[in-house]
């Protein structure tokens, strides 16, 4: 899409600014989607990968016309029928929204300008399905988005178990 070329395993580069655009997913972005699908799995059950599957119906797209595409899927999160939709995103800090917004003082600026923009492409049709929505942003070195925060900390519960237990954490 972009005109980089991709490695020996079919990635495209991580440095790309065109993001993840036709299937040309990055390897940080599936690492943090992966591991939260497998958390996720091992904490609440029923979860999966959405891949390209217009799981909102065609009646819902965002400003360029093209059907939305959350990348996870958590089935039945708050009630039957109630599901949790998660776009995953791993943005670099030094972008310059980012920095004129204070990134280098203030780590996770990035982060939630980036959540910002996730919530305006998906918060209204997530609202009409009933569901909720949540934007696993990441930055590059480490910081996380409130969302992904608060998606894990909902994910895990009050924490209150067995102390023989073993402790799960992203």
């Amino acid at each position: 899409v972009c005109g980089a070329a991709q490695d020996d395993f079919g990635w495209h580069p991580s440095v790309c600014r065109k993001g993840n655009r036709e299937n040309a997913w990055t390897v940080r972005h599936d690492a943090v989607q992966w591991a939260l699908i497998w958390v996720l799995r091992r904490l609440r059950g029923n979860v999966s990968a959405v891949g390209k599957r217009d799981m909102f119906g065609s009646a819902a797209r965002h400003e360029h016309g093209r059907a939305l595409h959350a990348d996870i899927v958590a089935y039945h999160w708050r009630s039957p029928g109630r599901h949790l939709w998660v776009d995953v995103a791993v943005t670099p800090p030094d972008t310059a929204e980012a920095v004129r917004a204070g990134s280098a003082d203030v780590p996770g600026t990035a982060a939630r300008l980036r959540e910002q923009k996730k919530h305006r492409k998906y918060g209204a049709t997530v609202d009409r399905v009933g569901g909720c929505f949540r934007a696993a942003v990441m930055e590059r070195f480490g910081a996380v988005g409130d969302d992904m925060q608060a998606m894990v900390r909902g994910a895990c519960g009050d924490l209150d178990r067995d102390r023989g237990e073993e402790d799960w954490a992203f």
